[in-house]
C-alpha cells in the first residue's frame, strides 16, 4: 500500500495534465482505499486535472467518481454520469443481478 501511494506521489511531481490509475486501491485497507481515491479526487479537482481510473469495486467507484464507463467483453455496457450506472446496466456488466440503495445518502451497488 505504502508503493502504490509513494508511486502515485511521485507521478503529481511531474505536474501532468491526466492521470490513468489501474486498480489504485487494489492492494489496500478500507481505510487506505478511501484516502487515496479522496486524495486523487482533490488533486484531480484542485489541479485541473482528468483522472482515468480502472476500478473493479463498483462501491468505491459510485463514491468518488464524475463520470462511468461500464464495458462488459470489450463492448461499452454504459456510459456517462452517476445516473448511468445503475442496476440493469450493472447487471449486464458483471452478469449477476445487481440493485441500487443508498445508504446515508451515498448510492451503494448491491449483488441481488
Amino acid at each position: 500500500g505504502m508503493k502504490m501511494r509513494l508511486g502515485f506521489v511521485r507521478s503529481l511531481l511531474h505536474e501532468p495534465k491526466l492521470l490513468f490509475l489501474d486498480e489504485p486501491t487494489s492492494a489496500l485497507d478500507p481505510k487506505n482505499q478511501l484516502e487515496v481515491l479522496e486524495v486523487v479526487r482533490r488533486v484531480t479537482h484542485e489541479a485541473g486535472l482528468a483522472s482515468v481510473l480502472v476500478l473493479h469495486d463498483v462501491n468505491l467507484a459510485l463514491r468518488f467518481c464524475d463520470h462511468f464507463m461500464l464495458v462488459r467483453d470489450g463492448e461499452v455496457v454504459a456510459a456517462g454520469d452517476r445516473s448511468v450506472v445503475t442496476g440493469e446496466a450493472l447487471t449486464q456488466t458483471y452478469g449477476t443481478p445487481f440493485k441500487i440503495v443508498e445508504v446515508d445518502g451515498v448510492p451503494v451497488a448491491v449483488p441481488a
